[in-house]
């Protein structure tokens, strides 16, 4: 073998690792950031690259940022909602009630439904029933009864806001 026939088989193998990586982890990114493109949600694609390479559901957070831009509540980013899943909440939960308590006028904000998810309470739940029953006071107990965990909350992302 000659000189120009190892490089020539080196830079094949090369190619295909190169194509490997591009189909097992940009690939995919591609599909997510096309999505989030066309319901316009704005992410650059280095942050999703970024995402992946933390080992976060880049998929979930991208839906569940769709939902909330489709639902017209624009006040998140992937920061907060990487922040709840690292913390061990269910951001799906999150989110739809969210969504719920929007759509029917529940005063609850993303700080108390997060706080509240990471207690162990199912906020959708407490979202849906609120709104069966047009009784308020269930949510009104549980705000008075984690209202130091909801302050934290708070006063941690007003600190990583600033």
């Amino acid at each position: 073998m000659n000189g120009y026939q190892i490089f020539i088989i080196t830079s094949a193998c090369l190619a295909v690792l190169v194509f490997g990586f591009f189909l097992i982890f940009i690939k995919p990114l591609l599909a997510i950031r096309f999505q989030l493109f066309l319901s316009g949600v704005q992410i650059p694609f280095s942050k999703l690259v970024a995402m992946r390479f933390q080992k976060h559901n880049v998929n979930k957070i991208a839906i569940n940022l769709i939902r909330l831009k489709k639902a017209d509540i624009n006040l998140f980013t992937a920061d907060d909602l990487i922040a709840h899943t690292e913390a061990g909440g269910n951001l799906n939960a999150c989110v739809s009630a969210l969504i719920a308590s929007n759509m029917h006028d529940i005063p609850l904000q993303w700080d108390e439904i997060t706080a509240l998810d990471l207690a162990g309470i199912d906020v959708l739940q407490v979202a849906v029933d609120a709104h069966k029953t047009g009784d308020l006071s269930e949510i009104e107990q549980l705000l008075e009864q984690y209202s130091p965990e909801i302050a934290a909350l708070t006063a941690h992302n007003q600190e990583k806001s600033a």
